[in-house]
Parts: structure tokens; sequence; C-alpha cells
């Protein structure tokens, strides 16, 4: 029953495109932009566009008349959320540092934790959510909503601070004084109130440069702009600069914060997928080592520090503990140093309305709980067009579709979810998140969960031994050598299929996870100082990984790799499966962006070697290079090229040294691959050549067009089916948490808990019958866990006996969490006052 809507879909589909056996329902999606997202959401209501696929805030929806909404199919998520990045240098107690352009020493009131800290409660969330969204939005103190799965645990780290959604500007006003006093006391005159009451140093006004990006005017302007009303309040004079993204996002990320180019910038994100667990986000939002705060681990650039967070989010993110419990700790430990650093504040996660036309599908379609329309929705939409072209716009204040180049490897490549929202069709992943359960599958490498082994000992040691077989690549002697150490885990994968290809024809094997083996630990170890085939960047993010990973089995013949490493994840053996699998694409960044190895080779050779162009390339965004991008004809005129140059050289990668014959390969074939993407360039013009339910056909950079056609071919292994049927799930909510008005500690306490439930994609609920849902009371003790009952339909009852409550007085919380069979839990919390 509960699975009828997504069913349907899947019947309607079978029968009006039966020989669609090979890709998704669509033949064509072309993409454009809108300038403004009115104009986004009146073509799609008219049907000038078919959707319009942009987290677009319920202000702005709500604004159209009722005939235009009638006409479009609403995909509402939680996933976009937005934020103010900071410039802490120097991060001392004085505030004061040298600017690296000037040589002039000047005050940066963010310099002083204690001020950062402070601008949690200057801000009140909540004020911003009810006037500028309308109050469609969740605050966010933490990382996460209270409300979302994991997220209550998070925000008892904000409580723990005194931190609240409406904020206390008179405590703010306070601390902020408290900082910027003490840290005059220490600076003998130099930092001084004016009469004005604004702060000056060494007789100039202390300014801070704010980066308000004025393309988001319906979110991210009006919040920058109260926002620099608050901070005056301290004291300290705001330089508002309104300005579009590249050069808001060039000043903040991309210049050293040494520079003091910004102060403050407007941060917005859009969710890259839907999840259960929070240490892979934690990790990119709080860890220095990730490259995601102040100074990003570009090399030359001043970085803020802290040790114990690195270790924290190194642990979660190479799973090094041993249960769930310890998991939570870690995180919320993680969460509440965040909190204390406050290099970056949450405001909120808005209510993002992504929209279709009705009338241009057959029905509701897949899409992200988190993340709204993406390719799940692309791989299983049907479109009633006769032609089955979909057209998609997306919104670009600028009028530009992407905003980041197409680097496959670097830091910065398809940063931006313009590229991303089209690259994530071209290109499978090894394995995904289901967007409506966050359950790890196995997408082009399947894995049985009876093939993991994990075994560790007392002290947290691996017992595994990693055989002679299992082999590394060694960057400096250019070979593959056994590790021979124990390890915590091992698992086996297989090649969903032995004949799939590359959107130019090259087949997709073992062959292609030798090769990123081998480049990601070259690109990733600095063998000498001038070491042409290294990137900082690279080895920051990828180079604490080594110490986990223990080698791989690549049985080539059959199409199946064994990987060893020292991963764990207690809480659900199927994502350390996921987690160790072998990796395709050498993405510095976790989207599912990735090309073909020829083109890579291509890329490398040319930063390594130069290229015929003349021009000094790199995987890097920073001064006296130009970073790769595989759209921009003249760089694919060089990879071009470069392609030519190693075919006619036969060159072999040195990743393949030895694979060849088990292989059943040449030197020959080697260079018939490199023709493959010559081939594909000349046909379509540019240098992504993936191998997605779609391809890029071609770019009109004039017009701001690209379209994506779908793979016919035979040996792409997947249907509209497989994908729907990959994201079955029960959708499920709670409604309302009931406690009595005033309990008595010591005596039984009932709570209702009340829930409804709807098929996936569905957007009709009805009360919930099919969750097991629990009571989760958290007081002094620790956490502890009550059953509900079923009552009535959408009605859970949970008892909490009085020995739970013994000794206990005043305000606490509880949780309830409704957990389908196959679906994502939902958490909502309530206050207990307990006399």
């Amino acid at each position: 029953m509960r699975f009828r809507l997504v069913l349907s879909m899947l019947l309607i589909g079978a029968i009006s495109f039966a020989v669609a056996a090979n890709g998704p329902y669509a033949d064509k999606i072309i993409y454009d932009v809108r300038m403004t997202e009115e104009i986004g959401l009146q073509d799609c209501a008219a049907g000038n566009v078919d959707m319009f696929q942009y987290n677009t805030p319920a202000r702005v929806v709500t604004g159209l008349s009722q005939e235009s909404l009638d006409a479009l199919e609403l995909y509402i998520t939680y996933g976009g959320s937005d934020s103010f990045f900071y410039n802490p240098y120097p991060d001392n107690e004085t505030g004061v540092g040298m600017d690296l352009d000037d040589g002039v020493e000047k005050f940066n009131p963010f310099a002083l934790q204690q001020y950062r800290f402070a601008q949690n409660l200057l801000i009140n969330r909540q004020q911003m959510i009810d006037e500028v969204l309308n109050g469609a939005g969740l605050s966010a103190i933490a990382y996460l909503p209270g409300d979302l799965p994991g997220g209550f645990r998070l925000a008892l780290q904000a409580s723990k601070l005194g931190l609240s959604a409406e904020g206390d500007e008179a405590l703010a006003l306070q601390l902020c004084a408290e900082a910027i006093e003490g840290a005059a006391a220490k600076l003998g005159g130099r930092l001084v109130k004016g009469a004005d009451g604004f702060w000056e140093f060494d007789g100039q006004d202390v300014t801070v440069a704010f980066l308000i990006r004025v393309d988001d005017p319906n979110v991210r302007l009006p919040f920058g702009r109260y926002y620099a009303d608050q901070i005056e309040k301290t004291g300290i004079k705001v330089d508002r600069q309104e300005r579009e993204r590249s050069y808001c996002i060039n000043q903040s990320y991309n210049t050293d914060p040494a520079n003091f180019d910004y102060h403050i910038y407007t941060e917005g994100w859009g969710a890259g997928g839907t999840t259960k667990w929070i240490d892979g986000n934690l990790t990119q939002m709080y860890a220095p080592w990730y490259g995601n705060e102040p100074g990003g681990m570009i090399e030359g650039f001043w970085q803020v520090e802290n040790a114990r967070i690195d270790e924290l989010s190194q642990a979660l993110w190479y799973g090094q503990f041993a249960s769930e419990a310890e998991y939570w700790a870690m995180a919320s430990e993680m969460q509440y140093l965040g909190l204390q650093e406050s290099w970056r504040i949450w405001i909120c996660y808005t209510a993002s309305y992504y929209v279709a036309n009705k009338a241009a599908f057959e029905s509701r379609f897949a899409y992200g709980l988190a993340d709204g329309i993406n390719s799940f929705s692309m791989y299983t939409m049907v479109p009633t067009a006769a032609d089955k072209v979909v057209r998609v716009s997306q919104f670009s204040a600028r009028g530009t579709l992407f905003l980041n180049p197409w680097d496959p490897v670097g830091s910065n490549g398809f940063n931006d979810m313009y590229a991303a929202n089209i690259i994530q069709n071209c290109t499978e992943p090894t394995a995904n998140n289901s967007p409506s359960t966050a359950d790890p599958f196995g997408v082009l490498i399947t894995w049985d969960i009876a093939d993991l082994r994990t075994e560790i000992g007392p002290n947290g040691e691996g017992l595994i031994p990693a055989p002679a077989t299992a082999l590394e690549y060694n960057s400096t002697t250019k070979a593959w050598a056994a590790t021979g150490e124990n390890t915590q885990s091992t698992c086996k994968y297989s090649l969903v299929s032995d004949k799939m290809t590359w959107h130019d024809g090259t087949p997709l094997t073992v062959l292609d996870y030798i090769y990123y083996d081998g480049f990601t630990t070259d690109w990733a170890t600095r063998d000498y100082d001038t070491d042409p085939y290294w990137a900082n960047t690279l080895e920051t993010k990828w180079a604490p990984g080594f110490e986990y990973a223990h080698g791989s089995i690549y049985d080539v013949a059959n199409n199946q790799i064994t990987t060893f490493s020292d991963y764990n994840f207690p809480p659900d053996a199927n994502v350390v499966a996921a987690t160790i699998l072998p990796g395709l694409y050498p993405r510095h960044q976790n989207h599912a962006q990735g090309v073909i190895w020829t083109v890579v080779e291509a890329l490398a050779q040319m930063i390594a070697t130069g290229a015929e162009s003349g021009t000094v390339y790199s995987f890097e965004d920073r001064a006296g290079v130009t970073e790769v991008d595989i759209l921009v004809p003249s760089m694919v005129s060089d990879i071009r090229a470069e392609l030519v140059s190693m075919r006619d050289a036969k060159w072999v990668p040195p990743y393949f040294n030895g694979w060849l014959d088990d292989a059943g390969l040449t030197a020959d074939d080697i260079a018939g691959y490199y023709q493959n993407a010559i081939d594909f360039i000349d046909a379509h013009g540019h240098a992504y050549i993936g191998n997605g339910g779609f391809y890029v056909d071609n770019f009109d950079a004039a017009n701001n067009q690209m379209t994506l056609v779908a793979n016919r071919d035979p040996n792409y292994p997947f249907t509209p089916e497989y994908w729907a049927e990959a994201v079955e799930a029960l959708m499920v909510q709670i409604d309302e948490i009931v406690t009595p008005l005033a309990a008595q500690a010591g005596k039984d306490i009932t709570v209702v808990i009340k829930t409804s439930e709807a098929p996936f994609p569905s957007n009709t609920f009805e009360p919930g019958t099919e969750s097991v849902v629990t009571l989760l009371l958290i007081s002094p003790a620790g956490e502890t866990t009550f059953a509900a009952t079923q009552t009535a339909a959408g009605e859970y009852t949970a008892v909490i006996p009085g020995s739970a409550t013994t000794g206990l007085s005043g305000a606490y919380t509880v949780v309830g969490i409704a957990s389908p069979a196959k679906g994502l839990p939902a958490s909502a919390g309530a206050t207990l006052l307990l006399q």
C-alpha cells in the first residue's frame, strides 16, 4: 500500500516509453538561466520551461498568483542554509595583525574569539526568519536544526553555551565591549573609542568589510543589511559591500585573510544530498584541515588552527571510534568547539521550493528530501512532451550558467550548485545515498554485506592481515607494492557491469580504479621540492587518509576489487562498505562529478610538463597560474593537443605499470582510448566525458544554454525503473509532542507523539501507522529511551516511569523519534517541566 504512488509512476513510464530500456525516460534536457527567481517561477507556471531547479524561498513562491500556483508541482525541502563567514586573522588577544597588502597594522574585532562568539547572541535568528523568510525556515545555531535526524544532540551544545534562536542583544553587546576593551588595555592607547561611539585604531575608524550578496535579493541581501546594523551597535563601522557572487566568493575564499580583503561574507549553502550521519557535514564546516575554513589550506595563506577539532573530525571521517555513543560524543564535542570558535555561524535552514510544471510530467518524480530536484529527479521524471525534451532553468542574477571552473580534480572545480545540478546527471557515483532514506547503496560497484569483515583488537587495532596481493602505489618508485599491515575492515566489490562504457565508448573497467588509486597517491605526495606531480591542496585533502588505507586487490580479469582499511562505522555496516570502496574520480571535494582518466591524464601532463599554448595550468586557484577548465575552448584545445601527443607517443601512465597484461591490453589499446577522447571533443566541443544517464552534447556560451542527451548505449546498465526502485521509501514526520503542563517527578508521566506518513515522493500525508516510535528523555543522568505504543492512527503514547525522574526538577528535553522500516527517521523535541 505505502508505495502505491511510486509504483504507479513506474507503470506509467513503462507504458509510455517501453522502448527506452536503457537510460532515463527523457531524451534531452536543455538548461538555461533566469535572472530573477520571480521570472523563473512564472515561466515555469506558464510552461515556458518545465522545471525551475533553484531553492527558491517561500516569500517568492507565495507571491505568485493562485493561477500560477495551481500550475506548479512543489518540492519542498529544508536543505538550503545560510551562514556568516568571518575573517579571524590574526586570531590573537589584541586583534592586531599586519596587512600584507600595505604593510600597515590593523585591528580586526573578529580576531577576538569572544567578539566572534558574541555574534551568535547579537543576531535574532527567529526575527530574521519571521521578517525575511515569512516564517518559512528553521533556526540553525548548531550545524543541523534540532528537528532533523541527530540534530537535537548538536542543538544541546548550543544550549550549553546559552544560545537561542532569539539571541540576547544586551549580553552580546556586553561581551563585545569586554572583548574590545580587553584588547585596548593591551594596546597602550592605540585602540580608543571616539566621541561618536565608534572605535578607532591608530587614529583611524575601525571598519570591517562586509561582503553582502546583492544577487540574492530575497534572503542574503536583507540578512546582510540587518546584521550590518547590529554590528555597528558594538561600535564597529561596517563597509557594506553589496556585490554579486563572483566578487564576493573571490574576495572571501580565494584571498589570504592576512590581506584584509574581507571580514564577513553572507554564505549560502545548498544540500549535497540526504544523510543520517553528520561527520562529513561537521568536518566540511568546522575542520581547518578540510579546507573550508578561513585560509582554505591554500599554500602561503594564513590559516586558522584548532588541533582538537582536526583530531575529532579526522577520527570521525576515518571511522576511528568504537560505538554509536562514542560517535555522537565526538560529534557533539566538535560542534561545541565549532560554536566556541565561530569562524562561521549558522543562521537558518530555509524552506526551499523547487518547482515543476504539472502538465509537463505524468506524475511527481523522485527528489532529495534534503537537496530537492537532483539527478534522481532527472532519471525518474516522465515527460509528457512527444519529443521527450525537458527544459530546465536555474536562477542566476548575472545571467551566467556557471560560476567556478570545470576542474575535475582541484578544490575549486564545479564548486557551485549550477554546475553540480547539471553534471551529476552525467556521472554515476561509485555509491550513493538514497535521497529518501539516506541509506548507502552501490551504483557502479556493488557489494554483499556478507563480504565485509571488521575485526578490531582491545586497543582499537586492526586484526585483519593485508595479504601480499593487496597493493599500494609508491609515488617515489612509480611502482605498486604490498603494504603487509593489519587492518580493521575489508570488503570485496564487483563492478556492476563488465560491459559499461564511458561516453566516448572507452570501456569502464577495474583499470579505471587502478588509475584513480595511483593518481591520488602521486599528486598528494611531494617526492621532492620541485615535484611537478604534486598540489598542496590535494595533499591537504587526500594525504590524511593514506594512514588508514592499506591497499587493494585488483582482480582485473573478474572485474572485482577487494579493499583493506582501518575504517569502521559501528552504527551501520553498509556505511563501512560504502566508505572503503575504491574511488573512481580524483575529486578534491565530495561532489559526484568526474571524468574519464584519459582527460585527467592530459590535464596532469599539461600541468607537469607544459601545454601547447604555453599557458601555465594548475589544479589550484592561485596567483600566477590558470586553473584547468574542461569547458573553456582555449583549454579544451590544449587538452586535445595533449591527447594527440600522448596518442602518438603511445603514452602509458605509470599507474598502469604491471597491469596491462592482466587486462589483456597493449600500448596500442591505450592510444586508442586517447583517440576516443579526441573524437568526443571534436564532436561536442568540450572534455567532460562521463558515464551517466546523460552526456553533455553542447554548450552555447553566448546564450548560456547547455544541452544534455540521454545515454542510450545498450551497455549502460540502468533503466528508470532501477532508479525509482532505489528510492522507494516511507516519509514520516512528527507533527506534535504533547507533554503534561505540570508533571510530577517520581511519578509515571504519559507523553503523546503524533505522526503522519506518506509514500515517497507523494506530498499527501496521512496519520502514521507504520513507524516505530520512541521517546528519549535527556537528563543529567544521560539519555534514556522509552518505547511508544500506537493508540490510534497517527498517535503513539510513551510512559516515562517514575523511577526515571526521581530527584529531578525543572525543565528537561524529551525527543520523539519515528523510524519507518524503510525511510529517513524523523525527530522532534519538546520541553518537560518537572515539579
